[in-house]
Protein backbone atom coordinates (compact mmCIF):
# COMPACT_ATOMS: atom_id res chain seq x y z
CA UNK A 1 0.00 0.00 0.00
CA UNK A 2 2.84 2.38 0.85
CA UNK A 3 4.54 1.52 -2.46
CA UNK A 4 1.38 2.45 -4.34
CA UNK A 5 1.07 5.77 -2.49
CA UNK A 6 4.71 6.56 -3.25
CA UNK A 7 4.09 5.84 -6.93
CA UNK A 8 1.07 8.16 -6.99
CA UNK A 9 3.12 10.87 -5.31
CA UNK A 10 5.75 10.76 -8.06
CA UNK A 11 3.04 10.80 -10.72
CA UNK A 12 1.58 13.96 -9.21
CA UNK A 13 4.99 15.62 -9.10
CA UNK A 14 5.54 14.74 -12.76
CA UNK A 15 2.18 16.17 -13.65
CA UNK A 16 2.89 19.40 -11.76
CA UNK A 17 6.28 19.72 -13.47
CA UNK A 18 4.66 19.27 -16.89
CA UNK A 19 2.11 21.97 -16.11
CA UNK A 20 4.87 24.37 -15.04
CA UNK A 21 6.78 23.71 -18.27
CA UNK A 22 3.70 24.30 -20.38
CA UNK A 23 2.84 27.50 -18.57
CA UNK A 24 6.42 28.73 -19.00
CA UNK A 25 6.29 28.01 -22.73
CA UNK A 26 2.99 29.86 -23.03
CA UNK A 27 4.47 32.86 -21.18
CA UNK A 28 7.59 32.81 -23.37
CA UNK A 29 5.57 32.66 -26.58
CA UNK A 30 3.38 35.51 -25.41
CA UNK A 31 6.44 37.63 -24.57
CA UNK A 32 8.05 36.92 -27.94
CA UNK A 33 4.81 37.88 -29.68
CA UNK A 34 4.61 41.14 -27.76
CA UNK A 35 8.18 42.07 -28.75
CA UNK A 36 7.50 41.01 -32.33
CA UNK A 37 4.44 43.24 -32.47
CA UNK A 38 6.44 46.11 -30.98
CA UNK A 39 9.20 45.65 -33.55
CA UNK A 40 6.59 45.82 -36.30
CA UNK A 41 5.15 49.18 -35.26
CA UNK A 42 4.10 51.26 -38.30
CA UNK A 43 6.59 53.83 -39.65
CA UNK A 44 6.65 56.39 -42.46
CA UNK A 45 9.48 58.35 -44.10
CA UNK A 46 9.85 60.49 -47.23
CA UNK A 47 12.45 59.65 -49.85
CA UNK A 48 13.50 62.24 -52.43
CA UNK A 49 16.51 64.19 -53.75
CA UNK A 50 18.30 66.34 -51.21
CA UNK A 51 19.10 68.84 -53.99
CA UNK A 52 16.22 69.50 -56.37
CA UNK A 53 16.14 70.99 -59.86
CA UNK A 54 13.67 73.71 -60.76
CA UNK A 55 12.28 73.94 -64.28
CA UNK A 56 10.32 71.66 -66.63
CA UNK A 57 11.38 68.31 -65.18
CA UNK A 58 9.19 67.02 -62.30
CA UNK A 59 10.94 65.84 -59.14
CA UNK A 60 9.90 62.52 -57.52
CA UNK A 61 9.10 61.89 -53.85
CA UNK A 62 8.19 58.51 -52.37
CA UNK A 63 6.56 57.56 -49.05
CA UNK A 64 8.46 54.66 -47.49
CA UNK A 65 6.09 52.73 -45.16
CA UNK A 66 6.44 49.72 -42.86
CA UNK A 67 3.59 47.60 -41.45
CA UNK A 68 0.84 49.84 -42.77
CA UNK A 69 -2.15 48.23 -44.56
CA UNK A 70 -2.24 48.41 -48.32
CA UNK A 71 -5.50 50.37 -48.32
CA UNK A 72 -3.86 53.34 -46.56
CA UNK A 73 -4.56 56.88 -47.77
CA UNK A 74 -1.64 59.23 -48.64
CA UNK A 75 -2.07 62.98 -48.26
CA UNK A 76 0.83 65.08 -49.65
CA UNK A 77 1.71 68.75 -49.11
CA UNK A 78 4.57 70.90 -50.44
CA UNK A 79 5.66 74.23 -48.98
CA UNK A 80 6.26 75.51 -52.53
CA UNK A 81 5.80 73.99 -55.96
CA UNK A 82 2.98 72.14 -57.72
CA UNK A 83 2.09 68.45 -57.31
CA UNK A 84 1.46 67.33 -60.90
CA UNK A 85 0.57 63.70 -60.20
CA UNK A 86 0.36 61.04 -57.48
CA UNK A 87 -1.73 62.79 -54.83
CA UNK A 88 -3.32 60.03 -52.73
CA UNK A 89 -0.65 57.48 -53.69
CA UNK A 90 2.80 56.61 -52.25
CA UNK A 91 4.62 58.46 -55.09
CA UNK A 92 4.18 62.05 -56.28
CA UNK A 93 5.73 64.25 -58.98
CA UNK A 94 6.36 67.95 -58.20
CA UNK A 95 7.31 70.89 -60.42
CA UNK A 96 9.25 73.86 -59.02
CA UNK A 97 9.43 77.31 -60.59
CA UNK A 98 12.98 78.66 -61.11
CA UNK A 99 14.25 81.36 -58.78
CA UNK A 100 17.38 83.49 -59.05
CA UNK A 101 18.50 82.74 -55.48
CA UNK A 102 18.91 79.51 -53.55
CA UNK A 103 15.82 78.32 -51.67
CA UNK A 104 14.41 75.26 -49.93
CA UNK A 105 11.18 73.27 -49.98
CA UNK A 106 9.58 70.94 -47.43
CA UNK A 107 7.57 67.93 -48.64
CA UNK A 108 5.16 66.38 -46.12
CA UNK A 109 3.13 63.16 -46.31
CA UNK A 110 0.40 62.05 -43.90
CA UNK A 111 -0.55 58.35 -44.12
CA UNK A 112 -3.94 57.29 -42.71
CA UNK A 113 -5.34 53.77 -42.20
CA UNK A 114 -7.90 51.91 -40.13
CA UNK A 115 -10.62 54.18 -41.42
CA UNK A 116 -8.61 57.29 -40.60
CA UNK A 117 -8.32 56.37 -36.92
CA UNK A 118 -4.57 55.82 -37.20
CA UNK A 119 -2.11 58.11 -38.99
CA UNK A 120 1.57 59.01 -39.23
CA UNK A 121 3.28 62.06 -40.74
CA UNK A 122 6.78 62.43 -42.21
CA UNK A 123 8.60 65.22 -44.04
CA UNK A 124 11.77 66.04 -45.95
CA UNK A 125 13.42 69.39 -46.65
CA UNK A 126 15.49 69.80 -49.81
CA UNK A 127 17.41 72.72 -51.30
CA UNK A 128 17.00 74.13 -54.79
CA UNK A 129 19.92 75.97 -56.45
CA UNK A 130 19.28 79.27 -58.23
CA UNK A 131 18.44 79.28 -61.93
CA UNK A 132 18.81 82.20 -64.30
CA UNK A 133 15.49 82.90 -66.09
CA UNK A 134 15.58 82.01 -69.77
CA UNK A 135 18.70 79.90 -69.34
CA UNK A 136 17.90 76.32 -68.42
CA UNK A 137 20.77 74.74 -66.58
CA UNK A 138 22.37 78.07 -65.77
CA UNK A 139 22.87 79.05 -62.19
CA UNK A 140 25.16 80.80 -59.77
CA UNK A 141 28.45 79.00 -59.40
CA UNK A 142 29.37 81.48 -56.69
CA UNK A 143 28.00 84.66 -55.19
CA UNK A 144 29.73 87.06 -52.81
CA UNK A 145 30.24 90.64 -51.75
CA UNK A 146 33.48 92.55 -51.39
CA UNK A 147 36.46 90.34 -50.47
CA UNK A 148 40.16 91.02 -50.17
CA UNK A 149 42.25 90.47 -53.30
CA UNK A 150 43.49 87.01 -52.37
CA UNK A 151 40.03 85.67 -51.50
CA UNK A 152 38.47 87.16 -54.62
CA UNK A 153 41.05 85.69 -56.98
CA UNK A 154 40.58 82.33 -55.25
CA UNK A 155 36.88 82.43 -56.19
CA UNK A 156 37.75 83.25 -59.81
CA UNK A 157 40.32 80.43 -59.85
CA UNK A 158 37.55 78.00 -58.87
CA UNK A 159 35.38 79.32 -61.69
CA UNK A 160 38.23 78.80 -64.14
CA UNK A 161 38.82 75.21 -62.95
CA UNK A 162 35.14 74.37 -63.47
CA UNK A 163 35.20 75.97 -66.91
CA UNK A 164 38.11 73.67 -67.78
CA UNK A 165 35.94 70.71 -66.70
CA UNK A 166 33.13 71.99 -68.96
CA UNK A 167 35.03 73.00 -72.12
CA UNK A 168 31.86 73.96 -74.02
CA UNK A 169 30.57 76.31 -71.31
CA UNK A 170 31.15 80.04 -70.81
CA UNK A 171 31.92 81.98 -67.66
CA UNK A 172 29.61 84.89 -66.95
CA UNK A 173 30.48 87.47 -64.28
CA UNK A 174 27.64 89.74 -63.22
CA UNK A 175 28.59 92.59 -60.94
CA UNK A 176 26.28 94.88 -59.00
CA UNK A 177 27.67 98.30 -58.18
CA UNK A 178 27.51 99.87 -54.73
CA UNK A 179 25.81 103.23 -54.46
CA UNK A 180 28.72 104.47 -52.36
CA UNK A 181 31.49 103.65 -54.90
CA UNK A 182 29.85 102.74 -58.22
CA UNK A 183 33.11 102.18 -60.06
CA UNK A 184 34.58 99.62 -57.65
CA UNK A 185 32.65 96.46 -58.62
CA UNK A 186 33.24 96.96 -62.35
CA UNK A 187 36.94 97.60 -61.81
CA UNK A 188 37.48 94.61 -59.54
CA UNK A 189 35.51 92.21 -61.75
CA UNK A 190 37.55 93.21 -64.81
CA UNK A 191 40.76 93.09 -62.80
CA UNK A 192 40.05 89.51 -61.67
CA UNK A 193 39.30 88.48 -65.25
CA UNK A 194 42.53 90.11 -66.42
CA UNK A 195 44.30 88.02 -63.80
CA UNK A 196 42.81 84.83 -65.29
CA UNK A 197 43.74 85.88 -68.82
CA UNK A 198 47.25 87.22 -68.24
CA UNK A 199 48.46 85.16 -65.29
CA UNK A 200 46.53 81.91 -65.69
CA UNK A 201 46.49 82.06 -69.52
CA UNK A 202 42.74 81.50 -69.65
CA UNK A 203 40.94 81.97 -72.98
CA UNK A 204 39.47 85.48 -72.98
CA UNK A 205 36.68 84.37 -75.34
CA UNK A 206 35.24 82.07 -72.68
CA UNK A 207 34.45 84.65 -70.00
CA UNK A 208 32.23 87.74 -70.11
CA UNK A 209 31.03 90.44 -67.73
CA UNK A 210 27.73 92.25 -67.30
CA UNK A 211 26.61 95.25 -65.28
CA UNK A 212 23.54 94.59 -63.12
CA UNK A 213 22.88 98.10 -61.90
CA UNK A 214 23.39 99.89 -58.59
CA UNK A 215 22.39 98.59 -55.16
CA UNK A 216 23.40 99.41 -51.59
CA UNK A 217 26.42 97.06 -51.61
CA UNK A 218 28.66 95.58 -54.29
CA UNK A 219 27.96 92.00 -55.28
CA UNK A 220 29.52 89.50 -57.67
CA UNK A 221 27.82 86.51 -59.31
CA UNK A 222 29.97 83.93 -61.08
CA UNK A 223 27.95 81.71 -63.42
CA UNK A 224 28.52 78.77 -65.74
CA UNK A 225 26.54 79.10 -68.97
CA UNK A 226 26.08 75.84 -70.97
CA UNK A 227 26.73 75.83 -74.71
CA UNK A 228 23.76 77.14 -76.67
CA UNK A 229 22.09 78.81 -73.69
CA UNK A 230 20.91 82.40 -73.90
CA UNK A 231 22.83 84.71 -71.61
CA UNK A 232 20.70 86.17 -68.80
CA UNK A 233 19.50 89.74 -69.08
CA UNK A 234 20.99 92.34 -66.77
CA UNK A 235 19.76 95.83 -66.01
CA UNK A 236 22.94 97.78 -66.74
CA UNK A 237 23.73 101.25 -65.44
CA UNK A 238 23.56 104.65 -67.09
CA UNK A 239 26.23 106.23 -64.91
CA UNK A 240 25.78 109.68 -66.43
CA UNK A 241 22.20 109.75 -65.12
CA UNK A 242 22.77 107.68 -61.97
CA UNK A 243 25.59 109.62 -60.35
CA UNK A 244 24.76 112.48 -57.97
CA UNK A 245 26.42 115.87 -58.18
CA UNK A 246 29.50 114.65 -56.29
CA UNK A 247 30.53 111.07 -55.52
CA UNK A 248 33.58 108.96 -54.78
CA UNK A 249 33.50 106.92 -57.95
CA UNK A 250 36.15 104.47 -56.77
CA UNK A 251 38.86 104.13 -54.13
CA UNK A 252 41.73 101.66 -53.96
CA UNK A 253 45.20 101.03 -52.63
CA UNK A 254 48.11 101.60 -55.00
CA UNK A 255 49.12 98.01 -54.23
CA UNK A 256 45.88 96.81 -55.85
CA UNK A 257 47.59 97.54 -59.16
CA UNK A 258 50.57 95.46 -58.09
CA UNK A 259 48.96 92.39 -56.55
CA UNK A 260 51.44 89.53 -56.34
CA UNK A 261 54.55 91.71 -56.31
CA UNK A 262 56.65 91.90 -53.16
CA UNK A 263 58.68 94.87 -51.95
CA UNK A 264 61.48 94.89 -49.36
CA UNK A 265 60.63 96.53 -46.05
CA UNK A 266 64.16 97.15 -44.72
CA UNK A 267 64.75 100.25 -46.86
CA UNK A 268 61.59 102.32 -46.91
CA UNK A 269 62.63 104.81 -49.58
CA UNK A 270 63.80 102.05 -51.93
CA UNK A 271 60.44 100.34 -51.44
CA UNK A 272 58.45 103.53 -52.15
CA UNK A 273 60.46 104.24 -55.30
CA UNK A 274 59.92 100.66 -56.53
CA UNK A 275 56.16 100.95 -56.02
CA UNK A 276 56.02 104.26 -57.89
CA UNK A 277 58.12 102.81 -60.72
CA UNK A 278 55.87 99.76 -61.08
CA UNK A 279 52.74 101.92 -61.01
CA UNK A 280 53.95 103.86 -64.02
CA UNK A 281 54.37 100.70 -66.11
CA UNK A 282 51.41 98.72 -64.75
CA UNK A 283 49.29 96.99 -67.39
CA UNK A 284 46.35 96.87 -64.98
CA UNK A 285 45.79 100.59 -65.34
CA UNK A 286 43.56 100.09 -68.37
CA UNK A 287 41.30 97.92 -66.23
CA UNK A 288 41.25 100.37 -63.34
CA UNK A 289 40.77 103.64 -65.22
CA UNK A 290 39.16 102.71 -68.53
CA UNK A 291 35.55 103.06 -67.44
CA UNK A 292 35.94 106.39 -65.66
CA UNK A 293 37.85 107.73 -68.68
CA UNK A 294 34.99 106.72 -70.99
CA UNK A 295 32.51 108.36 -68.64
CA UNK A 296 34.44 111.64 -68.71
CA UNK A 297 34.72 111.51 -72.51
CA UNK A 298 30.97 111.10 -72.92
CA UNK A 299 30.12 113.75 -70.34
CA UNK A 300 32.17 116.90 -70.63
CA UNK A 301 30.52 118.39 -67.52
CA UNK A 302 32.21 115.82 -65.25
CA UNK A 303 35.40 116.88 -63.46
CA UNK A 304 37.63 114.66 -61.34
CA UNK A 305 39.58 115.10 -58.13
CA UNK A 306 42.18 112.45 -57.33
CA UNK A 307 42.47 112.33 -53.55
CA UNK A 308 45.60 110.76 -52.08
CA UNK A 309 45.59 109.37 -48.54
CA UNK A 310 49.34 108.74 -48.08
CA UNK A 311 50.76 105.79 -46.20
CA UNK A 312 52.17 106.65 -42.80
CA UNK A 313 55.93 107.09 -43.11
CA UNK A 314 55.81 107.57 -46.90
CA UNK A 315 59.18 108.93 -48.04
CA UNK A 316 57.94 110.40 -51.34
CA UNK A 317 55.71 113.31 -52.21
CA UNK A 318 52.16 111.83 -52.15
CA UNK A 319 51.22 113.90 -55.20
CA UNK A 320 53.53 111.70 -57.29
CA UNK A 321 51.11 108.76 -56.94
CA UNK A 322 48.10 110.86 -57.98
CA UNK A 323 50.11 112.34 -60.84
CA UNK A 324 50.68 108.83 -62.22
CA UNK A 325 46.92 108.42 -62.59
CA UNK A 326 46.41 111.86 -64.04
CA UNK A 327 49.19 111.39 -66.60
CA UNK A 328 47.64 108.11 -67.74
CA UNK A 329 44.18 109.64 -68.17
CA UNK A 330 45.63 112.63 -70.04
CA UNK A 331 48.13 110.78 -72.23
CA UNK A 332 46.30 107.52 -72.94
CA UNK A 333 42.67 108.63 -72.86
CA UNK A 334 43.11 112.26 -73.95
CA UNK A 335 41.26 113.72 -70.98
CA UNK A 336 41.97 117.44 -70.63
CA UNK A 337 44.40 118.03 -67.78
CA UNK A 338 42.31 120.98 -66.58
CA UNK A 339 39.45 118.58 -65.75
CA UNK A 340 41.59 116.67 -63.22
CA UNK A 341 42.80 118.14 -59.94
CA UNK A 342 44.92 116.57 -57.18
CA UNK A 343 44.37 116.70 -53.44
CA UNK A 344 46.04 115.31 -50.30
CA UNK A 345 43.91 113.66 -47.61
CA UNK A 346 44.58 112.01 -44.27
CA UNK A 347 47.23 109.38 -43.60
CA UNK A 348 46.35 105.69 -44.03
CA UNK A 349 47.85 102.22 -43.54
CA UNK A 350 48.53 102.01 -47.30
CA UNK A 351 48.60 104.78 -49.88
CA UNK A 352 44.98 105.07 -51.01
CA UNK A 353 43.65 106.80 -54.12
CA UNK A 354 40.08 108.01 -54.44
CA UNK A 355 38.56 109.17 -57.73
CA UNK A 356 35.95 111.83 -56.93
CA UNK A 357 33.63 112.87 -59.74
CA UNK A 358 31.83 116.19 -59.63
CA UNK A 359 29.08 117.23 -61.99
CA UNK A 360 29.69 120.72 -63.34
CA UNK A 361 27.09 123.15 -64.60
Amino acid sequence: MEVKNEKNKWLMRGYEFTVVILLSLIWLLATVNIFAQASKSPSVSVSGPSILQAGDEPQTFTAQVNDIPGDAIYQWEVSEGTITSGQGTPVIMVLFEPKTSEWSVTVTVTVKWNGGKDSLTAMQTSSIPPVVPGCRGCGDFDKFGELNNEEMLGRFDQLMLNLHLEPSSTGFVVYTRSAKEPGKAARRARWAIEYLIRTQKFDSNRIQTADNGIETESQYRLMLIPAGAVLPETSGTDLAKSLPKSITYDSYSVLDYLYGLEYPQRNRRTRDLAILRDLKKSENRAVFLGEVADLMKKNSHFKMTILVNPERGLTLNPFLFAQVEKDYLVNEHKILAARISLKIGVKADLTQLSLILERGK
